[in-house]
């Protein structure tokens, strides 16, 4: 039976990407639709689209970076994947570049500090670049003007953030000390604070109306790696969730139902061994397990897409084959928790950065190279 839904425009027969409907007046989007044949039901649409890698700055796909960059920090807003702070051969970078719809380069006005390790995030029409090196927050619209966000409560490095609603969190990061400070943003770029949870390298991703933030590594406590997970209400109050991944620098991302949480180191020093477990929590902070990745893998680039959570490069554990080189795999996990590999690429991104725009996501940046890749959902 065909999967598919098209409409006559123009004499041509357009196939139908997205569909809502209307509930207690919200448009709610529509994920599968099935209708019955011979008692039983079969899917006529899926509004979840598949990736589909389109090329890199070799090909000619793309533009490549204007420099060797590399330590770079990804974010959004509607009108461009962007890119920030950094490392370049001249050293730790202030610059700001992005990717529009069309996926042309352009330059916007820099960071008003050099800086390196931040967190980026998205709140409404705006990217955020904040902690590192500094606790300055810069955000970006999709003119490319930069305005100047309240600070957050302190600069760490290794710092985590996420996007739920209306909201944008930076959370954690490599202090010693306590600080208890969750740094909040609205769309209006008002920052609110909450009590933080503790611990470097860790990853978050949202669920229904909670945001998750799971593994890491906690400072100051003798290498121990985080087995807890917490989650924020939209009010920012936090709990402690069930015993979440033992296990640093791993990948976050949504599915809408489910917040995942991917691979990750399972120690800490060289040579690292890396997991290949994927880890869920729904709508109602619910813990399971999805699909085992293919290749157990850290330092991912992870992306939220179309109703997908994509998981893409990362360097592969020292328990894999016994060398910890890099991949080009890109794996996706939907809301069936079905995990698969979607594709390869053709440059492994070495300490580069992941951003949204239009249906294209773009990976940037590599150990001194220009490379850029691009992955659309079709």
């Amino acid at each position: 039976m065909a999967k598919g839904i098209y409409l006559g425009i123009d004499s041509l027969s357009r196939k139908v990407k997205k569909m809502y409907l209307g509930i207690e007046g919200v448009a709610r989007k529509v994920k599968k639709g099935y209708v019955g044949v011979n008692g039983l039901a079969r899917l006529f649409f899926s509004g979840v689209g598949k990736p589909v890698y389109l090329g890199n700055s070799d090909t000619g796909v793309i533009a490549p970076l204007p420099l060797d960059w590399w330590d770079l920090e990804g974010a959004s807003n509607p009108g461009y994947a962007l890119f920030a702070g950094g490392t370049t051969r001249q050293g730790e970078t202030a610059k700001v570049g992005g990717y529009n719809s069309e996926l042309v380069y352009s330059e916007a006005q820099e960071l008003r500090t050099e800086n390196s390790m931040m967190t980026g995030s998205s709140v409404g029409n705006y990217a955020l670049f904040g902690k590192g090196y500094s606790s300055w927050v810069d955000a970006y619209d999709e003119s490319l003007v930069r305005v100047a966000a309240p600070s957050t409560a302190n600069s760490e490095r290794d710092g985590v953030s996420a996007t739920f609603g209306d909201m944008a969190l930076f959370a954690g990061g490599d202090l010693e000390s306590i600080t208890n400070e969750l740094d909040a943003y609205d769309e209006s770029l008002t920052r609110i604070r909450g009590n933080s949870v503790r611990g470097e390298s860790m990853a978050g991703a949202a669920a229904g109306n909670y945001v998750v933030f799971a593994g890491g590594y906690v400072p100051n406590s003798s290498g121990t790696i985080s087995h807890r997970a917490y989650s924020y209400t939209r009010d920012l109050t936090l709990q402690t969730l069930q015993s979440g991944p033992r296990v640093l620098d791993l990948g976050g991302g949504s599915t809408g139902k489910y917040a995942i949480f991917a691979g990750g180191a399972t120690n800490v020093g060289s040579p690292m061994d890396a997991s290949y477990d994927v880890y869920a929590y729904d709508e109602e902070l619910v813990s399971c397990q999805a699909g085992d990745l293919s290749v157990p893998r850290y330092n991912m680039q992870s992306f939220s897409f179309e109703g997908l959570a994509l998981f893409a490069l990362g360097q592969r554990g020292h328990n894999y084959d016994g060398y910890s080189g890099y991949s080009v795999i890109v794996e996706s996990v939907d809301d069936d928790l079905t995990t698969e590999v979607a594709l390869n690429i053709d440059n492994e991104h070495r300490d580069g950065s992941s951003a949204i725009v239009g249906n294209y996501a773009v990976i940037a940046g590599a150990e001194y190279g220009t490379d850029v890749s691009v992955i659309e959902i079709a």
